[in-house]
């Protein structure tokens, strides 16, 4: 598969945020059928795990070709100290001081 130009897409961070408990369950399978006559442009969403069975139907967790997965493990204190020295901000010598470090948002803000 090779990138085309006309395509565009829309990103959906933390499906499972605010009211996405009560939102998506009954709405996600209608709208990504709608996207579909839309053939140049892609739909990414992320969602916790652990909110999965809560906010996407199980019809649509079950069909992958419909709703591709991939899941993230998250970031380490070795990535943690990647992405703060990429930005010149300098941690103690000793490990990462608290486990909020591992937070890319938290990383964002410092």
């Amino acid at each position: 598969m090779s990138w085309d130009p006309r395509a565009t897409g829309i990103l959906i961070d933390a499906l499972n945020e605010k009211h996405g408990r009560h939102l998506w369950p009954d709405r996600l399978a209608g709208f990504l059928e709608k996207l579909k006559s839309y053939p140049h442009l892609a739909v990414i969403m992320s969602c916790r795990t652990t909110y999965l069975q809560h906010v996407v139907p199980e019809t649509l967790m079950e069909d992958r070709d419909i709703l591709p997965h991939l899941h993230h493990q998250g970031f380490g204190s070795n990535d943690a100290r990647t992405y703060l020295a990429m930005r010149n901000i300098v941690l103690p010598g000793a490990p990462v001081p608290s486990p909020g470090f591992e937070n890319p948002l938290l990383l964002k803000t410092c």
